[in-house]
């Protein structure tokens, strides 16, 4: 029964999106603690992550 369940191989690309997306909403609880410089740093980096994925999707 598990040999029948195939799992499909994560890319590379997929992992530093995940990572990106995970970074930048740590900062972005960051700011709330200690100021807005990290709320804007951490949506910048969300958004560098999303545009970084998309092109990774068209490139193939």
């Amino acid at each position: 029964m598990v040999d029948s369940i195939e799992r499909k191989p994560r890319k590379i690309s997929d992992y530093i999106f995940f990572g990106g997306i995970i970074a930048g909403i740590f900062l972005i609880l960051l700011s709330f603690i200690y100021g807005i410089n990290f709320g804007i740093v951490g949506s910048l980096i969300i958004c560098f992550f999303i545009f970084l994925e998309i092109f990774f999707l068209l490139k193939h």
